[in-house]
Formats: C-alpha cells, sequence, structure tokens
C-alpha cells in the first residue's frame, strides 16, 4: 500500500436531484469488499497532489505536457503534467460537469448552467461561450455531462440534458445543428466515419450524420423492471465496427456501427456507467452496486472472467502497458487487475481512503454502511464515500506509468507506478 500519509483535502456539497430508482436502496446494502496486497514489485509513489475547495466528479485529459481538469468550483485548470505547477486558470462561473475536449488550439467544456466554453489554450482566455436550452440532471447519480468532443475539421459535438445532441462551430461557437432526441443525453459522443454515436436517458443509442444532423440509426436497449427505458448514462467506445455500451438495465451491448443492429447483449449484476475498454478482442467493463470489474469476448459476448471490487465503480477501465487495466471505485481506491486472468495484482489508495478506510470497512474487508433508512441515509453514504475516502467517481488518466486522477475530496493527483513486468509499462527511473 502507498505509504503516503492522509489527508482531508475539501468539503463535500450536491446540488439538489431528481427521479430516485427505487432499487438503488436494497442494491447499497450488498456492497462488498475484496482485501487484497500489493504485488511486492509494484509500487507507487505520488509526484503532486492539489487540492480545491469543492469535489470533482469529472476525469482528467492528458494533452501533450498539460492536463487539464474542470471542478464544481467551476474552474478549468491547465497543469504540467510533470510538476504538477498550474499554468493557467479558467471560470466557468458554474460547477463544470464534463472532462475537457480539446485540439490544437482551444480546449471545450460544459458547464452546469447549460453553457458551453470554448478556451484558449495557451493562455486559458475565455474565447466563446454557447448556451443550450439548460441543462438538467436524471437523478442523483446522473454526475457527468457530456464531454464536447472536436473532429479535424471546423466542428464540435456534445449531448445536452435538453434532450438535444449538437455540433458546433470549434472557432467562434455558432451553431451547426442540432437533434432531438427523448431525453437527457449526458454520454460522450464517438465519431466513426462520419458518424456521430451517442446514448441517453431515453435508452437509445444513435447514430447521426456529422454533416446535417440526421439520424442515420437507433437502438433501443431492452429494459428491465427496475430501469423500463433502459437508461444510457454513459459512452459507448467504437472498435473493430462494433458499439460497445452499457446501460442501468444491467446489460453490456455490442451493436454493428455500420446499421445499429444488436450483435449480442450480456447481463451483468448491476449497472454499467462507465465507457467499456476494448483490447485484443475483449471488452472489459466496471459495474455499479455489486461491485465488480468483467471481461468478455468482444466477438461472442462470452464471460472470461469476473472479479469483485470493494466498492461502487461509475468509471470505466483504463488500461495500464499490456497485461494491466486500472479500475477505479468510490472506495477511492485504484486497483490493478491482471487482463488474463482478472487478478487483483496492486491497488492504489487515496490519502483519505488510508486515512479513512477502517471508518468504512470491516477488518474482513466488508463495507459497513450503517442504518439505511430513507434515501437521504442513501445520498449521505454517497456523499461520505466520496469526500471521506477521496472516491473517483469521473475516471483516471493514464499515460505511460503514470496515472492522474481527481477525487470526490476536492484533489487532483500524479501517481507514478514502479516494478512492473516487462510488457506492463515503462517503469519508473530512479
Amino acid at each position: 500500500m502507498c505509504p503516503t500519509v492522509s489527508i482531508h483535502c475539501g468539503t463535500q456539497k450536491w446540488v439538489t436531484l431528481v427521479n430516485i430508482p427505487a432499487c438503488i436502496f436494497a442494491a447499497a446494502l450488498l456492497l462488498l469488499a475484496s482485501p487484497s496486497a500489493n504485488a511486492q514489485s509494484i509500487e507507487f509513489e505520488t509526484l503532486w497532489r492539489i487540492e480545491a475547495d469543492e469535489p470533482y466528479y469529472t476525469r482528467p485529459v492528458v494533452d501533450g505536457d498539460y492536463l487539464y481538469i474542470g471542478g464544481e468550483d467551476g474552474v478549468l485548470w491547465a497543469i504540467n503534467k510533470t510538476s504538477g505547477e498550474a499554468v493557467w486558470s479558467y471560470e466557468a462561473q458554474a460547477g463544470i460537469g464534463s472532462a475537457a475536449g480539446f485540439d490544437d488550439k482551444r480546449v471545450y467544456v460544459l458547464s452546469r448552467d447549460g453553457l458551453v466554453h470554448g478556451v484558449d489554450k495557451s493562455s486559458g482566455e475565455g474565447l466563446w461561450t454557447f448556451t443550450t436550452a439548460g441543462e438538467k440532471q436524471w437523478d442523483y447519480w446522473d454526475m457527468y455531462l457530456s464531454t464536447p468532443v472536436a473532429d479535424d475539421q471546423h466542428w464540435l459535438y456534445f449531448g445536452s440534458g435538453d434532450h438535444h445532441v449538437y455540433s458546433i462551430n470549434k472557432r467562434n461557437g455558432q451553431l451547426r445543428w442540432k437533434a432531438k432526441t427523448g431525453a437527457i443525453i449526458h454520454g460522450d459522443p464517438v465519431l466513426a466515419g462520419q458518424k456521430v454515436i451517442i446514448g441517453g436517458f431515453d435508452g437509445y443509442m444513435r447514430a447521426f450524420d456529422q454533416a446535417n444532423g440526421q439520424q442515420m440509426w437507433a437502438f433501443k436497449t431492452v429494459g428491465n423492471s427496475y430501469f423500463r427505458a433502459g437508461e444510457i448514462p454513459g459512452s459507448a467506445t467504437v472498435a473493430d465496427g462494433r458499439v460497445y455500451f452499457g446501460s442501468r438495465d444491467y446489460n453490456l451491448y455490442a451493436l454493428l456501427e455500420e446499421t445499429g443492429t444488436g450483435a449480442w447483449n450480456e447481463r451483468t449484476p448491476s449497472w454499467v456507467v462507465g465507457k467499456p475498454l476494448v483490447v485484443d478482442g475483449v471488452v472489459y467493463i466496471a459495474i455499479s452496486d455489486q461491485p465488480a470489474a468483467f471481461a468478455f469476448d468482444a466477438a461472442s459476448g462470452r464471460e472470461k472472467w469476473t472479479t469483485p471490487l470493494p466498492l461502487n465503480v461509475f468509471a470505466g477501465p483504463q488500461a495500464l502497458g499490456e497485461s494491466l487495466i486500472a479500475v477505479p471505485g468510490l472506495d477511492g481506491r485504484i486497483n490493478l487487475l491482471d487482463r488474463e486472468t482478472g487478478d487483483i495484482r496492486a491497488f492504489h489508495d487515496s490519502r483519505e481512503a488510508q486515512r479513512n478506510r477502517s471508518d468504512h470497512f470491516d477488518e474482513e474487508g466488508k463495507h459497513t454502511p450503517g442504518e439505511i433508512q430513507s434515501f437521504e441515509d442513501l445520498f449521505a453514504l454517497y456523499d461520505r464515500s466520496l469526500d471521506e475516502l477521496g472516491g473517483i467517481a469521473g475516471g483516471i488518466a493514464i499515460e505511460g506509468d503514470r496515472i492522474y486522477y481527481a477525487t470526490g475530496a476536492g484533489c487532483v493527483v500524479a501517481v507514478q507506478v514502479s516494478g512492473l513486468q516487462q510488457g506492463d509499462g515503462e517503469t519508473a527511473s530512479e
């Protein structure tokens, strides 16, 4: 376990949300931990750490020498990824709910007041804002906004809580087209060929023509007794002619990219929120309640392995080198799993998790949520996990042997992983 000292860094704050699904109350009581010890060869060194006054629910994004991250305090930071020094900051005047999109000149984020911001990469100067019809949140667990994605021409694409998918001009923020859907769209768009592929809370994964916003195909999820619409809260991955994504109806789906025709779907024990990772013909996901990581054969959907995890996972796995995946959780722990077997080979805990883990887990590693008699109790449980454990809700960024993450306790952290086997990534130098 990483030998650094735990500290508290920030006060947890939440906005009031609506439409709470009833199944979460029971599912929260089933959260189990799976204790593990780091392989002796793998160590984690915290390179730098930045603290803010508000939580981060988004993921950091690496671009060249810099890291971009925005938080609930409304500040977008450009950070030198090596030193951790701030290069510039931009104030959005409302919480930043999306990860940063970027191109060679600008950085783009969505804020919770329904604005899209175009920011100069070199100076941090705000260049323009685009106003949607307003943001909404589906429920308490709808934590993210759609990340703006730039093409290699003139256009930016994103979804919105106003039920639309947008394309706007990257240079000035002027509207090109918008396409109406049936519900909130908070997944990140994927650009594939001439298509914009994106899903929403109406349970549809859709493809739109990049040029004019015309719908090219739409696929409807199955749904279940709790989530009848088969809501899609997260983002898709396109690989080898297929579209992979998860749903709140507990399913992982694979579609044919050209037509949107279903290839297969596999049911899991809970929500699939994070973006699937597809590597060498295998799809890796993590699920929320009854938390676990899974590996499926990308062609057939056949399950290869499953590994229980300590607490809810909202973010998707990331590849580390040639043989590991990294899975962050709301317990502030990043587990490194063997891609072939699913075995937990090592883990890194946030400083908050190191200090406070015994307050949330018993000696056997079981999560101890305490008595939950209302949704207010349940919300407070998630608040405490994100704040006191430095929970990682939005995901991580990996470059070589370095992991970057942001926490619900308001911290941005860079960690170097050393002692990896050959093929696992670049080993840290002395």
